[in-house]
């Protein structure tokens, strides 16, 4: 499946200063907002080698993906690092799904890719011409590399006005703070398996981060 990658790229914090690359194309067009936030800690030494010490809350990379369930179009969205805020302009309205979140981060000596899939997404609605706030998403993961064992877990759409503050400093000529913004839940129920996936370690030669 073709994946549609849009990157927000800001060099502030959550409280800072940035400006959106993309004006509304159209007065149906909709905004997605949210902040995306981990917790990631891991044990044990991998097949190839990696140290799976880590637990820490910044990562090197963060994404969330979403599909619209009528067109069946995928967006891949990577957040601002550290504070996690994403936006996804000018898609259209209907009901999208919560598909995967993604992470890559450095532990003592490799990198390492965390992935929840979601086996039953939740799901949200957006309004023709509304910002779509989602609030901020905590992802809690946890893995045992000698065991090949790991667990996740989440809370959703809490802090609506802190996202959409941050929209708000960032969008100041862009047109979309202007929108009638929507707190969104998801509904449904949540099941996600996760992976973890090592790479060798870093005096091995194979020093870099993969991006997918």
């Amino acid at each position: 499946m073709k994946r549609f990658i849009l990157l927000l790229v800001a060099t502030a914090l959550l409280g800072g200063c940035a400006t959106m690359t993309t004006p509304p194309a159209s007065t149906d067009s909709a905004l997605v907002i949210g902040v995306l936030r981990i917790d990631a800690s891991g044990i044990g030494t991998a097949p190839n080698g990696a140290n799976g010490f880590l637990n820490t809350n910044v990562p090197e990379n963060l994404a969330v993906t979403l599909q619209n369930e009528t067109t069946g179009r995928v967006y891949e969205v990577r957040t601002e690092i550290p504070s996690g805020f994403f936006a996804l302009p000018n898609v259209d309205p209907g009901t999208y799904k919560l598909v995967q979140l993604w992470a890559q981060l450095k532990g003592t000596d490799s990198y390492f890719t965390l992935i929840s899939s979601f086996d039953k997404p939740p799901t949200f609605d957006i309004a023709a011409g509304h910002v779509a706030n989602l609030g901020i998403t905590r992802w809690a993961f946890a893995f045992d590399l000698t065991r090949t064992t790991s667990n996740n877990s989440f809370t959703f759409n809490s802090d609506f006005p802190n996202v959409a503050a941050a929209l708000s400093r960032m969008d100041a000529q862009q047109g979309w703070s202007g929108r009638q913004a929507d707190q969104v839940s998801f509904s449904g129920q949540v099941t996600a398996t996760p992976a973890v996936y090592a790479l060798p370690p870093r005096n091995s030669a194979f020093d870099r981060i993969l991006l997918p």
